[in-house]
């Protein structure tokens, strides 16, 4: 009986070692950290659980034990015992348990649960290594100092520190002294847009532009113009040459299409058609009012009929009030009718200021095209006398080569003759 308690012990014993090895506990400082000399005086700053020197040091409050921050907060995920007080438990003096202490071990054991509120910053662990010489934390930086000086090393100065990209999204990692070389090239790095200002990365920077609307894009009908995207649609029906628009003689029965460059052409090919138009159009007027002036002389000469036999047969007083009353109507219809008449001729007016403004850009264009033959001669005839200039120049020029490869061939007696005057030269000029 005895020897399967202590079995039981050891196994339980092992469970818990196994436990705490399970969890990985990441060891922030480890002995290496520290320079020889401090080394050897830290030995029994050892955290039981990351088996590395205390970092961020706590005491729990319950039992007194001392552990990493980051270890014990770890381990309690796990488990709710200090990790120590549950060994200690399981591993009693001379290996010597009955059931009964077994039971009062495991309700001292739910008594003793422990939670982050337990936990008591030990300041005079903490200080005490803080003082302590160490190295850098990356083996290619060759900086010793103070442990209390590693962290704003490490953040602020350290070459050797590898970084993310500061630029969103990007995942890359560099050493701190080339850190700003990838960060200038970083397809990450934020940009404006140069048409529309907008922030965005390098990389988004191409598919941005095919939805830019200030991204100015080739007029879509090719009259090659550059028009903001946004302006394409306007640009199209206002402004595009080679857009299609109507005739403006539509509402008169031109009903021909074309681009907008060619307005003035059609305008200026079918100015007889659209003479015939207005004239079409002035007549069919004409007999529309010469219809309804018959129709309104019917109404009223009907009218009159009746109401002259009607009249006969009223009062004297009623009888002189209506005649009265249909006097002012004939004289309305007679406004009317003078009214029409005027709108009618006003129409006419229109039709014929038209026609002469046709008419005058036809003989306006003439004269531009007989102007243009004219310049057109006056240009045939310089280019002429250029071409005689030239002509005579490259004569001249063959002259010059021809009278250059004869005094080539005379050069001793050139030379001479140059020597001579030359000694006649220097006589005269002695003789003065």
């Amino acid at each position: 009986m005895q020897i399967q308690l202590e079995e039981n012990i050891l196994v339980k014993s092992l469970n818990i070692e196994n436990e705490t090895q399970e969890i990985r506990y990441q060891k922030t400082l480890d002995f290496d950290d520290f320079l020889p000399e401090s080394r050897n005086v830290i030995t029994d700053y050892t955290c039981f659980l990351c088996k590395g020197v205390y970092y961020d040091p706590v005491c729990v409050a319950k039992c007194g034990h001392v552990f990493c921050s980051p270890c014990i907060l770890a381990y309690l995920q796990f488990d709710k015992h200090c990790p120590l007080e549950k060994e200690k438990i399981h591993n009693c003096s001379n290996n010597l348990v009955s059931t009964e202490n077994e039971d009062k071990a495991n309700s001292e054991q739910n008594q003793n649960e422990i939670s982050p509120s337990d936990f008591v910053s030990v300041d005079i662990i903490n200080s005490y290594l803080n003082k302590q010489s160490v190295f850098c934390k990356n083996k290619s930086c060759n900086w010793i100092g103070k442990l209390y000086e590693l962290k704003s090393h490490l953040e602020d100065v350290c070459e050797k520190q590898i970084l993310n990209c500061p630029h969103e999204n990007c995942t890359e990692k560099y050493f701190r002294e080339i850190l700003y070389i990838h960060s200038e090239s970083c397809e990450w790095r934020i940009v404006n847009c140069q048409y529309c200002s907008e922030n965005l990365p390098v990389k988004l920077l191409e598919s941005h532009y095919h939805q830019c609307q200030e991204y100015p894009l080739k007029c879509e009908l090719d009259c090659e113009c550059f028009i903001l995207r946004k302006n394409m649609k306007e640009h199209i029906d206002q402004d595009c040459s080679n857009g299609i628009i109507e005739c403006d003689y539509l509402s008169f029965g031109c009903n021909e299409k074309f681009r907008r460059r060619d307005r003035e052409d059609h305008l200026i090919s079918k100015v007889a058609d659209h003479i015939e138009l207005l004239s079409k159009n002035a007549q069919e007027n004409r007999e529309k009012f010469s219809i309804e002036m018959q129709r309104i002389k019917g109404n009223v000469m009907k009218n009159e009929a009746k109401f002259t036999a009607w009249y006969r047969f009223l009062p004297s007083n009623l009888s002189e009030e209506l005649y009265t009353d249909f006097n002012k109507v004939i004289d309305l219809n007679k406004k009317i009718e003078e009214n029409f008449k005027y709108a009618l001729n006003g129409k006419q007016i229109l039709y014929n200021d038209t026609i002469d403004e046709l008419r005058s850009k036809i003989i306006y264009l003439e004269q531009v095209r007989i102007e243009d033959m004219e310049n057109k001669a006056k240009i045939e005839n310089e280019n002429l006398a250029m071409k005689e200039k030239i002509e005579e120049l490259f004569s001249r020029i063959n002259k010059i080569e021809e009278d250059k490869k004869s005094i080539s061939t005379q050069k001793p007696n050139l030379n001479l003759s140059l020597l001579e005057g030359n000694y006649f030269f220097n006589f005269t000029f002695y003789l003065i």
